[in-house]
């Protein structure tokens, strides 16, 4: 499949009446289907999570006084902050350009901003996309996602790379491990940067030479004990 990922790194945050901060490392991967991964990691020692959550976005109509400013939504399918059997809500906001920087984005909108308050508050998040670059002997820019799904056992869970990134999460009940990796050459290529929980991820079968490197779309991949299996959802390269 062809078509163009995107890498999208948040500069920070606002809140109605509030100073501009960024309290997390937050990384958001989408993929040409739109379905996106994105994690926000507290930044303190140890490493703790703000928030992880993945499902697809799509476009909103703009609104009558804004014809011109794109409004997006994202539908969670796996939330960090729902156990097992609690519907995820989606989210929207509107995207406007950032003058002087065509590669950064500012969003608005209104979100809980403490968890379960059921109390939504205006906010700003500054976005900045990644230029996705070619790892390794890959030639071109490649994609993949990976997904598991387990009702039996309360599981779900989800892989994206895009490009030189790769981030995970699988939750079991209100359990959570996560991952996440970046290709840096001085170090000698793949790097996990980040990992919280004890559970098992993929994100290494998405590499150059990994597990799921030729396994078609639609296929699936079993782990080394054959118990767990990760279904290839989407290849993409550009």
């Amino acid at each position: 499949m062809t078509g163009e990922g995107d890498i999208s790194v948040r500069e920070w945050i606002c809140w109605d009446g509030e100073s501009p901060e960024e309290p997390t490392s937050t990384l958001v991967l989408t993929t040409p289907s739109a379905t996106f991964l994105d994690i926000r990691l507290l930044l303190r020692v140890p490493i703790g999570l703000d928030w992880g959550f993945s499902g697809s976005s799509e476009s909103l109509p703009p609104t009558p006084s804004e014809p011109e400013v794109p409004r997006k939504m994202w539908n969670h399918v796996i939330d960090s902050r729902c156990a097992w059997g609690v519907t995820p809500q989606s989210d929207e906001g509107t995207m406007y350009p950032v003058p002087g920087r065509p590669e950064a984005c500012l969003e608005k909108g209104a979100m809980e901003k403490v968890p379960g308050s059921g109390v939504s508050v205006g906010y700003e998040e500054m976005w900045v996309s990644v230029d996705p670059r070619p790892v390794g002997n890959e030639r071109d820019r490649h994609g993949m996602v990976l997904s598991l799904s387990s009702p039996e056992e309360k599981t779900r869970g989800i892989v994206i790379r895009v490009a030189q990134f790769c981030q995970g999460m699988i939750m079991i009940d209100d359990e959570i491990s996560l991952e996440r990796w970046e290709y840096h050459v001085a170090d000698g290529g793949w790097q996990r940067v980040a990992k919280l929980g004890e559970r098992f991820l993929p994100c290494q079968w998405t590499f150059e030479g990994g597990k799921a490197e030729n396994v078609e779309a639609g296929k699936s991949v079993k782990d080394d004990d054959g118990k767990v299996e990760w279904k290839v959802d989407e290849k993409f390269s550009w």
